[in-house]
């Protein structure tokens, strides 16, 4: 019985010695990954808000469509302010509170 216990302790050990540095290197590669990910989605909320602040100008000119240009300007700008000035807002947090 002893015997069996040390080769799978012995085999835990070696697999984790083993594995440890791998896991180390994924690490890495998914935080790049999410970095890029979240500049591309930041970068696509920026191209989208312009083109419903557009959207909405152009929606406007048609009679009865007022109200459904108006609001689809309003979000344009919401998103506008947000995909803009969310980055800006939590850089000024990190700055402040030391991130």
């Amino acid at each position: 019985m002893k015997t069996k216990t040390l080769v799978i302790t012995a085999a835990a050990l070696l697999s984790t010695t083993l594995l440890f540095p791998l896991l180390c290197f994924a690490a890495r590669d998914l935080s790049s990954a999410a970095e890029t990910a979240v500049s591309q989605v930041t970068g696509l909320a920026k191209v989208l808000s312009v083109l419903g602040v557009v959207a909405g100008a152009l929606i406007y000119q048609i009679p009865g469509a007022t109200m459904f240009a108006r609001g689809t300007i309003v979000g344009g700008l919401i998103g506008a302010g947000l995909s803009f000035g969310g980055p800006s807002v939590i850089g000024a947090f990190r700055t402040i509170f030391g991130g």
